[in-house]
């Protein structure tokens, strides 16, 4: 059933491409050529993406495991806005951070990278222009708490045990996506041995992302 929904998966993002493609060959007007090329890159790079998280699904599904190392968790969090902040400006979503100082997480950097590179992406995409995605950090006793919230649309409560399914996408969500961030996001989570909640957001409304991160060893 996986292979098969991925397949459909990568199927449409190189039928739109086809289409792109056939419009740019069609045209003899330099505008229209140029629209369609520009929709080519962008599909390629949504088909380029969804290959990324395949093959990272896969990578994390084999029985070798990863060494974890002790990483700073609000270093990688500072990191990770940054990436982010770009596609923040263009939609005019505020990004806030509360970080409290804490002890290492032990983790492996790449995945945590990737983790957080999911969640932020999900908080803009899905989020509505002039948001607000909320980070914020705790020390519960010896685990690590983050949590990242937004005031976008949000996912029904009746609907959140659902999100971690690959390919599974909300029935309110407008922006285009693969539906396999929170699946990948769920993999790291259970791969690192911490564990993850959703909610509300913020002011009631949105998505609240929670995970516990076990501390590193002192």
């Amino acid at each position: 059933a996986f292979t098969a929904n991925a397949a459909h998966e990568l199927k449409t993002p190189l039928a739109a491409i086809k289409v792109q493609a056939q419009v740019a060959l069609a045209s003899s007007d330099p505008a229209i050529r140029q629209l369609a090329m520009t929709r080519v890159v962008e599909g390629v790079d949504r088909g380029a993406r969804l290959a990324d998280q395949l093959l990272l699904l896969a990578r994390l599904d084999e029985h070798e495991r990863i060494p974890l190392v002790p990483v700073a968790l609000d270093r990688a969090i500072e990191d990770a806005v940054a990436r982010h902040a770009p596609a923040a400006q263009i939609k005019h979503i505020r990004i806030g951070v509360d970080s409290a100082p804490a002890p290492a997480i032990s983790v492996e950097p790449t995945l945590i990278d990737i983790l957080l590179d999911n969640l932020l992406d999900n908080a803009i995409k899905y989020n509505a222009p002039h948001g607000h995605v909320q980070l914020c950090t705790r020390v519960n006793g010896r685990a690590v708490s983050l949590t990242i919230e937004d005031d976008g649309p949000g996912v029904p409560a009746e609907e959140r045990t659902r999100l971690t399914e690959r390919f599974y996408r909300g029935t309110a969500l407008q922006a285009p996506g693969s539906g396999l961030g929170l699946s990948i996001v769920e993999r790291i989570v259970h791969y690192f041995g911490a564990s993850l909640t959703f909610g509300t957001g913020l002011n009631g409304k949105g998505l609240a992302v929670v995970i516990s991160f076990p501390m590193a060893a002192a």
